[in-house]
């Protein structure tokens, strides 16, 4: 039997947390006790596989589905609204940010181009 090494765990956590929705406070205990826990399978069991892993735990997309599935479905929807119109307002203030600065930037390379043509680089001088 293979013995799991820490790279297929920390891949396994990793997919974990790509299939949270959310990332509070709770979901970070979770993970946090949920690390634990396999740890101390782990060491409980030194030669056992990423199969096994599996076969106790489950999948990755099994053990969100378990921890959604324990949360209130109002309280999820309203968070992950939340989250999604947080996202949508910091998008929108990053493109108005770079029009504002795109404009002032246009601005600033007119006045520049206006005071380059009025100053003087010839003098004529005429001797009579």
């Amino acid at each position: 039997m293979a013995h799991i090494s820490d790279k297929e765990l920390k891949q396994y956590f990793k997919q974990i947390k790509l299939l949270l929705p959310l990332r509070r406070k709770k979901e970070k205990q979770f993970l946090k006790e949920f690390q634990e826990n396999i740890a101390d399978f782990v060491d409980l069991n030194p030669d056992c596989s990423l199969d096994d892993i599996y076969s106790h735990f489950g999948r990755p997309q099994d053990v969100v589905r378990d921890y959604l599935s324990t949360m209130d479905s109002a309280d999820l929807c309203k968070q992950v609204c939340v989250r999604k119109r947080v996202k949508h307002a910091a998008a929108m203030i990053l493109v108005l940010c770079l029009t504002a600065f795109l404009l002032h930037a246009g601005v600033v390379y007119k006045i520049y181009l206006d005071q380059k043509n009025q100053v003087i680089t010839h003098r004529l001088i005429v001797i009579e």
